[in-house]
């Protein structure tokens, strides 16, 4: 295992930690953010598999799969307002 793989790799864990909060959370980013986070993750993904940096892109995965779970939430939470507003 390269240094770099490792370093890329507690960073993208310790960063992947960090979602959890959101993903709890009521309030959500704005859509465009999650979303560009979900996607450029994804491309870190792909990008460091393919520098066999296998761990660092573990790390970046798992971002990306939450990431694209607080867009889910994110579209979910804007969908039930809109139907609140349209009942009201």
């Amino acid at each position: 295992m390269e240094w770099q793989d490792a370093v890329f790799a507690v960073g993208g864990f310790i960063l992947a930690a960090t979602v959890l909060p959101t993903l709890l959370s009521g309030d959500k980013p704005a859509w465009p953010t999650s979303i560009s986070l979900a996607a450029i993750l994804g491309v870190y993904t792909a990008l460091f598999a393919t520098l066999g940096l296998e761990l660092a892109a573990a790390g970046a995965a798992l971002q990306s799969i939450l990431w694209g779970w607080v867009v889910l939430q994110t579209r979910r939470a804007h969908r039930a307002a809109a139907t609140s507003e349209r009942n009201s």
